[in-house]
């Protein structure tokens, strides 16, 4: 009989008690307890399983849950095991607090509130509450504090804890930053962050009621960081061997999974859902895991889930990440960038669009190497799904500015090797998108390049993108290689042109044959390789393309 799959369920009480297939994480009670006089922030990607961790020590500290427990690790530690049922548990997960407007969040927050001290109405009653206890804990229970009782709804809840059962309160607070992200692409940025700060400081921060304190989200937020002042922090990201293994699947965890659902093409899960690295530890995302053992069909399972908007977003804009880089991801190569788990959303630009794309699950984090105090990290794609939502992005971008059937064009006119047809084309494009802004400098041959090959991502099925590549006695401007070896391999030099376009062109051509920039297309066994000269003048773009 094949393993019942937890598809989309987060709460460990309804895994267990259901004989769902549970890849067995209860070592992370272990390592959460060596840390035990502190808070803990462990950023994860979406859907790596925060929300079932923390369900999971929320089971653990809390009474008459035992039987949860039986016959998994942390049983065998009986140390972490002296400390099982020993807490009344705060537990929140902020991960549908993202409402369009700064009232919609707070209100959702509030409601939030309302139904934890909801949830903990026995031990309410036995707190013998002052009357202004009572007042704001009426105020809460109706979801109708103001922003000076929400902000301290935490620290209070946790005091009242203490009173009726005499102990310290364990504190989960779940997905932390989804409002944050929200604030940041609603435009309300600067509120949400008063408000989260106010919240966790005063729960978290020197609170003698508190226990234990685990935090997780997708980042961690600075340098306005809402937990700027908490001298007991301590942030285990992606980048820190400790909880490596905690969140996601390992290799081993996905072979066993596998086996138990009756698949065995581990090659396969590999190039679609292998390579991510925390710390030192090789992870498998267990969302699209769980749904490839479902279905027994590789596709882009988690990036197409919500929660991905504000990456979206990202790559949509024009700053964010350049066609040449896009197009040396696309193509399997990498790059090298500064990455820190410090995100600025407030000025996301630069090596922070890298770290955020890292931290987020986006790019895989490859070795590294000191720049004084900076690492420098070796990023690429991590795998097939993510390649799919790279290249969706980048087609919904050029789908909102360009007609489709140009896009289409292109591949016709280069299927056809009709260069007349791909130079109006390109000039016609050029016309449209370009501006003279952009092409009015010394470096408008890169403008025209990186603008091109932009428009090519979307031919990555049919064709391997390569630019600023060495070949023969140079570096070529850009390539494509066909993915069927009956395919034709395209050669395009950039030229500016002074006055004359077609000496322009001519130049193109003569350097790509006099460098011999086809002996990668012939090593890669291409049957035939096209030449094309690419002249430019303005907003003016000529070209010829020669069989070598």
């Amino acid at each position: 009989m094949r393993a019942k799959l937890p598809i989309g369920i987060s709460d460990f009480s309804k895994l267990i008690r259901g004989g769902y297939a549970y890849v067995d994480k209860t070592r992370f009670i272990s390592r959460v307890l060596a840390y035990e006089s502190g808070v803990l922030l462990l950023p994860r990607p979406r859907r790596f399983g925060k929300t079932l961790n923390l369900s999971m020590l929320r089971y653990f500290f809390e009474q008459d849950h035992e039987d949860l427990f039986k016959g998994l690790a942390v049983t065998g530690d009986q140390e972490a095991m002296s400390y099982q049922g020993s807490a009344p548990v705060v537990f929140l997960t902020f991960k549908d607090i993202k409402g369009r407007t700064f009232e919609k969040c707070r209100g959702d927050l509030s409601l939030l509130v309302s139904e934890e001290y909801q949830r903990h109405a026995d031990a309410l009653r036995r707190a013998e509450l002052t009357d202004a206890e009572r007042e704001q804990v009426d105020a809460l229970l109706g979801s109708r504090a103001d922003a000076s009782v929400l902000g301290r709804s935490l620290l209070l809840l946790t005091r009242l804890l203490h009173r009726a059962y005499g102990r310290e309160a364990v504190v989960l607070i779940d997905e932390y930053d989804t409002p944050i992200h929200a604030g940041y692409r609603h435009d309300y940025y600067d509120e949400i962050i008063d408000l989260m700060r106010g919240f966790l400081g005063a729960g978290l921060k020197d609170n003698p009621f508190l226990a234990i304190g685990v935090v997780t989200g997708i980042l961690r937020i600075a340098p306005e960081s809402i937990f700027s002042d908490l001298n007991n922090l301590n942030v285990f990201s992606i980048l820190y061997q400790p909880f490596a293994d905690c969140f996601g699947f390992t290799e081993d965890e996905v072979a066993g999974l596998l086996r138990e659902t009756g698949h065995e093409d581990l090659d396969l899960v590999r190039m679609w859902y292998n390579g991510y690295l925390f710390g030192e530890e090789t992870v498998y995302n267990p969302w699209s895991i769980l749904q490839y053992a479902q279905f027994g069909q590789a596709d882009p399972y988690w990036v197409n889930t919500s929660g991905n908007e504000l990456i979206r977003d990202l790559i949509m804009k024009k700053d964010a990440l350049s066609p040449r880089d896009l197009e040396t991801l696309l193509s399997g190569g990498s790059v090298e960038a500064s990455i820190t788990d410090h995100i600025m959303l407030r000025d996301i630009r630069g090596s922070a669009v890298w770290s955020l794309l890292a931290m987020s699950g986006y790019l895989h984090l490859g070795p590294f190497r000191r720049a004084g105090a900076q690492r420098i990290h070796r990023l690429r794609i991590p795998n097939m799904e993510v390649t799919w939502f790279y290249e969706h992005a980048v087609t919904s971008w050029l789908d909102k500015r360009i007609e489709p059937s140009l896009l289409q064009g292109l591949g016709k006119a280069l299927a056809d090797v009709d260069m007349d047809r791909l130079e109006q084309l390109l000039s016609g494009l050029v016309l449209t998108v370009l501006s003279y802004h952009d092409l009015g400098n010394d470096e408008s041959e890169r403008v025209y390049q990186a603008f091109i090959l932009g428009l090519l991502v979307h031919l990555n099925h049919t064709y391997r993108i390569r630019s600023d590549r060495e070949s023969g006695k140079g570096r070529y401007d850009a390539a494509l290689f066909p993915r069927e070896p009956s395919g034709i391999a395209f050669l395009l030099e950039f030229k500016k042109a002074e006055d004359d376009l077609d000496a322009a062109v001519a130049e193109a051509l003569n350097q790509i044959r006099d460098r011999d920039y086809a002996a990668e297309a012939r090593d890669a066994g291409a049957s035939r390789i096209m030449a094309v000269g690419i002249g430019i003048r303005g907003k003016t773009l000529r070209l010829k393309g020669e069989e070598l």
